[in-house]
């Protein structure tokens, strides 16, 4: 057993260095061991992002026509796994709210809930129609979470503090 010397228990800073240490033991050793730690299940999710529909001709890199098939041929390729959820990161359309339309049917093809964030592309619009995307894509402004299989998942919007989006 450690004992403290005369000058130590005078000055009172080897009272509190043998203080620190029991502490520290108590919560690396006893505490975890007394905390019952619960497993969680996996999840399984797919994430799909920046579809960028436009009905556009092609732009420097860009071929908005184009991404309708691949976003149809990915969700089609979805629909073997036993999923849990989907999440869209956003920018599913270009600029033309018009478009959204002609893509939210195919989310319905899976049978996993669908979570969506907005990007910036969808809400390049008046400002009247942006609280309607918001309501057509069931997103609440700022953020909002979900619970699947005891594991939380927060979504937040970048687009409260964009200056390019607000």
């Amino acid at each position: 057993m450690y004992r403290l010397k005369s000058n130590e228990m005078s000055d009172g800073k080897g009272m509190k260095r043998e203080l620190l240490i029991v502490c520290l033991a108590f919560l690396f050793i006893a505490l975890p061991l007394s905390c019952k730690i619960e497993e969680k299940p996996d999840v399984r999710f797919a994430v799909l992002a920046d579809i960028q529909y436009d009905d556009a001709d092609p732009r420097g890199t860009r071929y908005y026509r184009e991404s309708m098939a691949k976003f149809e041929a990915s969700v089609d390729s979805l629909e073997g796994y036993a999923l849990d959820f989907l999440v869209q990161l956003g920018d599913l359309i270009d600029q033309n709210p018009d478009h959204f339309d002609r893509l939210l049917p195919i989310f319905n093809r899976l049978t996993c809930p669908i979570y969506h964030l907005v990007g910036n592309h969808d809400i390049l619009v008046s400002f009247q129609k942006k609280e309607t995307i918001y309501k057509l894509l069931g997103v609440e402004r700022g953020y909002s979470d979900f619970v699947v299989k005891k594991w939380r998942f927060i979504r937040l919007d970048g687009n409260e503090i964009s200056l390019r989006a607000v």
